[in-house]
């Protein structure tokens, strides 16, 4: 289940969850009450949701996900000057905080809930690459 009120963003993750890992999009849907309902109605295996648009719920969010949905996994997207609550986010509930910039994170993120992802992965690799000339 996808949570983006941004229409570009959420085909770029439908695409990433679709297209790259076979994985049904059971709902996209724009707001975070929406989120919860959906959550609570289709019971999503994963659920990628802007941090943006949770309103005054924040964080808060991903623990009533997993209210909603037991057993979902949640990815939260945020713009990139919020990356610096990735581990805010890990502690709500969350398996990881991802900018909405650069979804290679994400694919990192979904290829561990597989359990494809490993010392081999080429969005690990391509992300590390770019770290690596960015600051030589």
């Amino acid at each position: 289940m996808i949570c983006e009120d941004d229409a570009v963003v959420a085909t770029a993750l439908a695409h990433t969850l679709r297209d790259l890992y076979g994985m049904r999009v059971a709902a996209t849907v724009r707001t975070g009450a929406a989120a919860l309902v959906a959550a609570a109605s289709i019971q999503p295996n994963l659920v990628v949701i802007d941090l943006a648009l949770t309103g005054q719920r924040g964080l808060r969010i991903v623990p009533e996900l997993h209210e909603a949905a037991p057993g979902c996994a949640v990815v939260v997207a945020a713009p990139p000057e919020f990356i610096d609550l990735r581990l805010d986010a890990v502690a709500s509930g969350a398996v990881t905080l991802v900018k909405t910039s650069d979804l290679r994170p994400l694919q990192c993120s979904v290829e561990r809930l597989i359990y494809v992802h490993g010392d081999n992965c080429p969005s690990c690799a391509a992300r590390d690459r770019e770290s690596y000339w960015r600051q030589n």
